[in-house]
């Protein structure tokens, strides 16, 4: 189950939009609940900040009797099973759950990690998922004015500093050319906000636009005196007078920006021989020119056939064709260890003695092998998937995954992008990953 607030209130079960009700009072109630989750909310704030000046005498029977048929919408929905409960709590109400399931919370948690990130990829590849779970205005057009004021001008403005901070990344990464459509469009809507004024002046600059950056530079100023009474702020004016003389430092950098190369195949078995026809049957899963390939393979089989040391020769044979890296991982270690390009590790702790690696983990170990420090590493599946899809997305990368020991657990390890491709050893058959995700299976059988 999982809930939307920003752009407006929806509640989604195994993906597909249930409907709680029509009312409108419900379903803002469930959204203020949702955006103060697991804190309660006193009956006398819930009446303001829905109600507000206009409260009617009756307000609080009103209020019990929304909350009450909410409760019966969630049951509806069995949301206490799927972890979400309304309880009554320190005189008011408390709706119960996992942050992570509300895109409100988990926009909050990636943008907070992105202004943490120094790196400009890994920042981009957390406020870039960030941005998109933005809709809207929270609770869209049922909020009131005091919900506004008391949280969707937050929001607001954490969305807005959160496309700054992401188009400085885009900047840093040399993407000034894609910018400028965006930039002019932002600083449209937002005349006054000089930091946007500031980093459309250095995309156009960079861009070879000078005249036009100084022009964009004087419309701002005679906007800002003309509403403020004030002049540009000292970081906007020094910018300005870096274009007028041309400061080399503004260029872009010239070199591209370093990124982590992933070697992490594990050395060749001693003597490893045979098996023409299987590696002739995964040669044929390589992408020729033009075309995608399948993005994953599976070479299930019993204990000791080879499936391993098969995985890893033709991992070895074809690294080439996967410049951006190779990334290997033990699925069944209770802790990964993901080396760097240079040789050093970074253990990932997680399950139990005997148990499999879980997903998170696993996520945690591949980024790690990506080069993303390790205070930088989501402790969400969700956050960790999308910046392990968003560093990988345009890169052509070989992973191998060995010990898989079910589908769920390999699934969102997928690279996203047709240019990677996935190589699963495993005992199982993994029969959904054929069925669902479109990948490809070698059944391998004694030499």
């Amino acid at each position: 189950m999982e809930f939307r607030v920003l752009g407006g209130v929806d509640v989604l079960v195994d993906g597909l939009p249930v409907d709680l009700g029509r009312r409108r009072m419900e379903r803002c109630l469930l959204g203020l609940l949702l955006l103060n989750l697991n804190a309660a909310l006193s009956i006398d704030r819930m009446i303001d900040l829905l109600w507000g000046e206009d409260a009617p005498a009756s307000a609080r029977a009103a209020l019990h009797v929304h909350v009450s048929r909410l409760r019966t919408g969630l049951a509806a929905v069995d949301a206490e099973r799927r972890g979400f409960r309304l309880v009554t709590r320190s005189g008011g109400y408390a709706l119960e759950g996992d942050p992570a399931r509300v895109d409100a919370h988990r926009f909050r948690d990636l943008c907070r990690r992105g202004h943490e990130a120094t790196d400009p990829a890994v920042r981009r590849g957390l406020l870039g998922p960030a941005l998109a779970l933005w809709r809207g205005r929270p609770l869209g057009e049922l909020t009131t004015p005091r919900i506004r004021a008391a949280y969707g001008r937050g929001l607001e403005e954490l969305n807005l500093s959160a496309t700054e901070l992401r188009i400085e990344a885009d900047l840093a990464l040399g993407g000034h050319d894609g910018l400028l459509g965006e930039l002019e469009s932002l600083v449209r809507v937002h005349p006054l906000r000089e930091r946007l004024v500031e980093l459309h002046l250095l995309a156009l600059y960079r861009a070879g636009r000078r005249t036009d950056a100084l022009a964009v530079y004087e419309r701002a100023r005679r906007l800002l005196v003309d509403a403020t009474g004030l002049d540009p702020r000292a970081e906007l004016d020094e910018l300005y007078q870096r274009i007028v003389r041309r400061d080399p430092a503004l260029d872009p950098a010239r070199a591209p920006v370093p990124r982590t190369v992933p070697a992490q195949l594990p050395p060749e078995k001693p003597g490893f021989a045979g098996r023409r026809e299987e590696l002739e049957f995964l040669d044929g899963l390589l992408p020729g020119p033009g075309q995608a390939g399948p993005p994953s393979v599976v070479i299930s089989g019993d204990r000791g056939v080879g499936k391993t040391a098969l995985a890893v020769h033709w991992a070895h044979r074809v690294r080439a064709r996967f410049p951006d890296g190779q990334l290997f991982l033990d699925l069944s270690a209770p802790a990964a260890t993901a080396p760097r390009a240079g040789g050093q590790g970074s253990t990932v702790p997680d399950a139990g003695p005997g148990a499999c690696l879980s997903p998170i983990a696993a996520l945690r170990a591949l980024l790690a092998g990506l080069g993303v420090a390790g205070d930088a590493l989501p402790d969400g599946v969700d956050e960790a998937v999308d910046l392990y899809r968003s560093l990988v997305g345009d890169r052509r990368v070989l992973l191998v995954l060995d010990n898989a020991s079910h589908p769920d657990q390999v699934r969102p390890l997928l690279p996203s992008n047709p240019g990677s491709l996935t190589v699963i050893a495993s005992r199982d058959r993994l029969s959904s990953l054929i069925a669902l995700n479109g990948a490809t299976r070698l059944l391998l059988g004694p030499r």
